[in-house]
């Protein structure tokens, strides 16, 4: 989904450097996601499909799906797309935070 490779840049982007380790941090903790399903995320935004997903992490897909339907409704979604916007604005709003205690 997001580990698409650049044609023009002829290199990969590994999207999981989109946040740093702080802000996958905070997702977790505004979330309360456990560590598997910080996991799934993580693989999502390297751009790994469900069934790639199960496979590297030695689960059933229907258990990837369970785990992405769970993660939906506590984030408050109902897809893909929308969770990774509401990922990155959970992260803007974090990253503001931050910019106003200095």
């Amino acid at each position: 989904m997001l580990n698409m490779r650049d044609k023009n840049a002829g290199y990969y982007h590994n999207a999981v450097m989109v946040f740093t380790r702080v802000q996958w941090e905070y997702i977790q903790k505004c979330y309360r996601f456990p560590e598997r399903k910080m996991q799934i995320l993580k693989l999502l935004f390297e751009g790994l499909e469900n069934d790639e997903i199960a496979k590297k992490l030695k689960i059933q897909y229907n258990t990837v799906k369970a785990h992405f339907g769970n993660i939906y409704k506590r984030v408050g979604v109902q897809n893909k797309v929308q969770l990774v916007i509401q990922l990155f604005t959970i992260v803007q709003t974090y990253n503001r935070s931050k910019m106003f205690k200095r």
